[in-house]
């Protein structure tokens, strides 16, 4: 059993590895993409539907939530996951690290808390990005009726919801990652179970089974009976998913 002192130094050293990295230029780079994407396209093409909305905030958010749930979270789940675990694997630093006076489940924990923590913060990023957008929208559209008082919270819960039901998939991820040495295995996995959930979303059979189309619980009114139940699955899906995968990886011999 690792002791927190272990976990922090372990944490410590992860985060020191990714200054200036891919990883952490994605935390802006990926929620930027998504709603610079929603702009555009509003600009574009006037905005007509959030014209007519009731409540246009939420409408406007939805618009992003689609994209971000369902295209950009698992892509950038992967990337973010793969570049973790490539860190290491690419420098044949598994050895290394083993033969520290560290658990090696300190180790393989630090990487997946490190993950949560970078797609959190993208989470934030996102949300901000929303409002910030929105406002730049209703100058450029005036007749788009976006401007205060800015619902807030309202726009933080659902972004909230779909980042703590992704925990299972950023676990599974992870695992994947640190299990398999080749970057290119872990990165075809994601674009792989992105693929499937094109397909399994729609089913409405299936979907309650895939971790990938659980996010969209959190926007879609059709799963608001679902929602719950995603969030605890999601949650307790990623914190067992994740011991699992410390578990395996910490036993894997490196040569």
């Amino acid at each position: 059993m690792f002791m927190p002192s272990y976990l922090r130094r372990a944490v410590s050293a992860e985060t020191l590895k990714l200054k200036r990295t891919l990883a952490v230029w994605m935390v802006l780079i990926a929620p930027s993409v998504v709603v610079g994407l929603n702009f555009a396209m509003l600009v574009d093409r006037g905005g007509q539907y959030l014209m007519q909305a009731n409540a246009v905030w939420p409408e406007w958010e939805k618009n992003i939530l689609v994209f971000w749930a369902l295209l950009m979270l698992p892509l950038f789940v992967t990337l973010e996951t793969a570049l973790l675990g490539g860190v290491d694997h690419s420098s044949q630093q598994w050895k290394h690290l083993y033969a520290l006076p560290i658990p090696r489940g300190a180790i393989c924990a630090a990487k997946l808390i490190v993950a949560v923590s970078l797609i959190g913060a993208s989470t934030l990023v996102l949300w901000g990005e929303t409002i910030g957008a929105g406002l730049l929208l209703g100058v450029v559209r005036p007749q788009i009726p976006l401007r205060g008082p800015i619902p807030a919270w309202e726009l933080l819960q659902p972004i909230l919801l779909i980042y703590l039901i992704a925990w299972c998939t950023i676990a599974v991820h992870q695992f994947v990652a640190l299990r398999w040495q080749s970057f290119t295995f872990a990165i075809g996995f994601g674009i792989a179970m992105a693929v499937i959930n094109f397909m399994v979303i729609q089913s409405d059979k299936w979907n309650k089974f895939f971790p990938w189309s659980w996010p969209a619980y959190a926007f879609f009114e059709e799963g608001a009976s679902s929602l719950p139940m995603a969030v605890a699955l999601g949650m307790v899906g990623g914190a067992i998913v994740g011991l699992i995968g410390m578990w395996v990886v910490s036993r894997r011999e490196v040569v």
